[in-house]
């Protein structure tokens, strides 16, 4: 089992401006992109439905590898039986 780390630096930013993320060399790693809160531009989510204009955003050849699972978590508040986050 393998841990993709948050794009750091430099490769952060291209994480968040550039569409062609996938090939940033020797740069691996992932970012949020949410343009509507500062985070990343429009162009990495034109794509996206307009309810829902973010994304992760992952960089560095074959990232995560084809053919793996890629497990994604949120840490927050704890989500309930009943849907409830309990906030």
């Amino acid at each position: 089992m393998c841990e993709i780390l948050p794009a750091q630096g430099q490769a952060r930013d291209v994480c968040l401006s550039d569409p062609a993320a996938v090939n940033a060399g020797n740069n691996f790693g992932y970012c949020y992109v949410d343009p509507a809160e500062g985070y990343g531009t429009d162009e990495l989510v034109t794509a996206c439905p307009a309810s829902g204009k973010r994304k992760l955003q992952f960089i560095g050849q074959n990232t995560p590898a084809k053919g793996s699972i890629a497990f994604i978590a949120c840490l927050g508040s704890t989500i309930t039986e009943s849907g409830d986050s309990g906030l």
